[in-house]
């Protein structure tokens, strides 16, 4: 069985640097996100991008290999090696969130099925008790103690077949564009829709609008089809390979402005010097009138832990209204407790 990762690992991304050296060096992933200039070319391909991403994770849960989606998307849809492996990885990376997320499901239904048949059992033990000994503070709300047990057990019946279903069933589910918006095409009114067509513009929108790719550090720009370079002062660029699919129409590139300023700019950069692999997405934010946004993910070196036995220990107590601070000496005893 797979052992877990501790909480700090679930918290934290550091992880050694692969690169051969005399010391271990440690590197820290971090995320960097601006708003970018308008370009129709991020409207076409950011739709396009996710339709070849929805077909790649039905085939990947057809059983069909990361490497397969590859060659088959790159040769299909007339789409370099590049974007084919960013499509490839993007939905082995959602098939294996889903692959997770149906577990930990199957796993809190049985953990929530066996305490509540349990407590379940245990007020029907009690109410059965009071009803052979129908003393008036026993059968004090009764009926209603009664329906409570049968409300919670019909509720439980209703998880039991929640988790057959996950159990039985081997196709993962996924509703691009949320469920709440496919539901709203039943009520269209009541959403505030005229007509459905209104409502399939939303929801087109919904479902397009982002794409995403791998990061390379060995290549120019730190990426094969989105590269990343410095401009000036806080102006970066991305230069953008447009799919083989698109050329008639964009052309061969496109390089647009972004800017990023203090820490993570002097991040950004050291990435860009040290050869760092920067993954790329860029989409669409509905909630902030549509404007595009690119957000870049890459490592930085991480802060090295120092620790000496010499110096004691630190404890810090985190409340809702208050942190506790103590300092505790290398024989163990207290020298100074703080609170704020």
């Amino acid at each position: 069985m797979a052992k877990k990762k501790s909480l700090k690992a679930k918290l934290t991304r550091i992880s050694r640097s692969k690169q051969k050296t005399d010391k271990p060096f440690y590197q820290r992933l971090i995320g960097i996100e601006s708003k970018i200039e308008y370009h129709p070319f991020l409207e076409d391909w950011g739709n396009e991008y996710q339709s070849l991403l929805r077909r790649a994770l039905n085939d990947r849960q057809k059983g069909i290999s990361e490497s397969e989606i590859e060659k088959i998307t790159q040769k299909k849809y007339n789409i370099q090696w590049a974007w084919a492996d960013s499509l490839a990885t993007n939905a082995s990376s959602v098939f294996e969130q889903l692959t997770t997320a149906k577990e930990n499901q199957i796993e809190l239904l049985e953990t929530d099925l066996k305490a509540g048949f349990k407590k379940a059992e245990e007020n029907l033990e009690t109410l059965e008790k009071a009803y052979f000994n129908p003393t008036q503070l026993n059968l004090r709300n009764f009926n209603k103690k009664l329906l409570g047990v049968k409300s919670k057990l019909e509720r439980l019946q209703r998880k039991q077949q929640q988790l057959r279903g996950l159990k039985q069933g081997e196709r993962l589910h996924i509703c691009w564009g949320s469920k709440k918006l496919f539901k709203a095409q039943y009520n269209l009114e009541e959403n505030g829709y005229t007509n459905h067509e209104e409502w399939l513009k939303d929801w087109r929108m919904k479902r397009g609008g982002n794409f995403y790719s791998v990061g390379k550090g060995s290549v120019n720009g730190n990426n094969p089809v989105t590269k990343i370079h410095h401009k000036q002062d806080d102006i970066f660029t991305v230069t953008i390979t447009v799919p083989r699919c698109y050329q008639e129409i964009y052309g061969q590139k496109i390089t647009l402005d972004f800017v990023v300023t203090k820490q993570r700019k002097h991040d950004l950069l050291y990435a860009l010097e040290a050869k760092k692999p920067v993954t790329v997405q860029i989409f669409r934010r509905e909630h902030k009138d549509n404007q595009w946004y690119i957000h870049l993910s890459t490592y930085v070196q991480a802060v090295p832990y120092i620790s000496q036995i010499r110096n004691g220990c630190l404890g810090i107590d985190l409340n809702a209204q208050s942190i506790d601070l103590v300092y505790v000496k290398r024989d163990g005893n207290l020298r100074q407790v703080v609170g704020f």
